[in-house]
Order: structure tokens, then sequence, then C-alpha cells
């Protein structure tokens, strides 16, 4: 049995890696984002949550992929920058400040406290460290069938924007969102931008 599951991940948090991991697994389109529940036709969706307001479901299972708050804002930051073409260290220090509250508001929704009855939590960490072991945890999450390793993604996974390529790089501005949730990092065993485990 196959089951529909929902994803959610807080912006850069491998969300793209885990949707293309899906399509080659399963063999079938996968929803790039919404509510699984509201597509007939696909066994997955994901959504970011940005206004903190998206459902949960009890009896629904729930993939739920983060990742240390430092490289997911920075990141994050990219891509905004990207698309508004508003990039300087005012929108930076601004869009951080927002960031900040977004990503404590998600940890304690959706990891911390979230209740769920079925629910596989990803860290981008062990995505990247250990895909295989991550990736057959996630299959099996979703189907009752056993894995099928000639199915299995053969590629490796690459982290992707390196902190040290950050245009506005800081480490004392890095250690102040850090301080900022420190308690979420600890419940949740985040390392922090500066360990060899941070990517």
């Amino acid at each position: 049995m196959i089951y529909k599951v929902q994803g959610i991940s807080f912006p850069r948090s491998g969300h793209e890696i885990v949707w293309h991991a899906l399509r080659q697994y399963f063999q079938r389109p996968m929803c790039d984002y919404g509510s699984v529940l509201e597509q007939p036709d696909y066994i997955w969706a994901r959504n970011h949550d940005f206004d903190g307001d998206f459902p949960m479901v009890q009896g629904l299972r729930h993939v739920i992929q983060y990742r240390s708050p430092v490289r997911s804002i920075t990141s994050n930051y990219r891509l905004h920058a990207m698309n508004s073409q508003k990039d300087s260290l005012t929108h930076w220090r601004t869009f951080m400040d927002k960031q900040i509250v977004a990503w404590k508001r998600f940890a304690h929704k959706w990891l911390i406290d979230n209740g769920l009855d079925a629910c596989l939590l990803i860290p981008y960490e062990r995505l990247v460290r250990q895909p295989h072991a991550t990736l057959v945890e996630l299959f099996s999450f979703m189907s009752d069938d056993a894995i099928d390793e000639q199915r299995m993604p053969s590629e490796g996974i690459e982290p992707r924007n390196s902190l040290d390529r950050f245009p506005y790089y800081d480490e004392e501005v890095f250690a102040y969102i850090e301080e900022q949730l420190a308690t979420e990092m600890v419940m949740l065993a985040i390392p922090s931008f500066k360990d060899e485990d941070s990517v």
C-alpha cells in the first residue's frame, strides 16, 4: 500500500531533493506545492507553511524537513534576493529578523509541539550525509512494500549554497541568529553553523 503524504519544509531544507527522489522511486508525478488532500491524483504534495496556518491533519502522514537556521536563512535570502532583485545589507538584516521569527514558529509547530500520530522528521544534514539510509526511511514511511533497490536514486546529494560564499558573511551575525534560537536548536540537536556536521 502506498500512502498519501503531506510534505512540510522550512525553505531551503532539501524539499526539491526529496521531490525528485520520490518521482524517480515511485515512478509517478508528485505535486510540487499545495495540500495533498486537495490533489486526488497525487500521493505527495509539499508546503512551506509560510503564514503558520497550514492545517495539521491527524491520520494523514506528514514528512517534515528542516535545516540549521543560519544555513536555511542565508540560503533562503539568496533566493529572495534573486527573485525580488533587492539585495543589500539592509535588506539582508530585515529579512534575517523576519526569518528568525518564522524559523522559531516552524520549529515549535512542526517539530517540537506537533502531536501528529504519523510523522517523519528529516533534517537536511542527515539527508545530505546519509542519503541512502534517509531515503529508505522515507520510502518505507510512504509505502508498505519492500524497498526496491533498483529504483533507489543512485546519485549522491551535494550540499548547496556554501555559507563561505554568502555575500554578507559575518560570524557575529550568525552567532546572533543561533542565540535567538538556542533553545530550539538544543531540543532538536541541530549543529551550529561552525560544526563539521553543519551543511
